[in-house]
């Protein structure tokens, strides 16, 4: 069995057969998605986490210094 990286989810099969995919976004809130197939669960699971960590930090621009980005930091947590 292969082990995943820190950080990139988990990946478990319901007791209906079906697969659920859970990750952390990046608010830090814990999000599930499902799929019929393993591998299915996992593409859904690494696209929406992609996709929320993009619009999430969007926000902030591309190109920030450190402090600008504590700042935002601070006012999310």
């Amino acid at each position: 069995m292969k082990r995943r990286d820190n950080g990139s989810g988990s990946i478990r099969q319901r007791s209906d057969g079906t697969w659920e995919g859970r990750y952390t976004d990046a608010l830090g809130k814990q999000k599930s998605v499902y799929g019929k197939t393993k591998n299915e669960a996992n593409e859904k699971m690494k696209k929406l986490s992609y996709i929320n960590s993009i619009t999430y930090f969007d926000d902030i621009g591309g190109d920030v210094s450190l402090s600008i980005w504590f700042e935002h930091y601070i006012e999310i947590k």
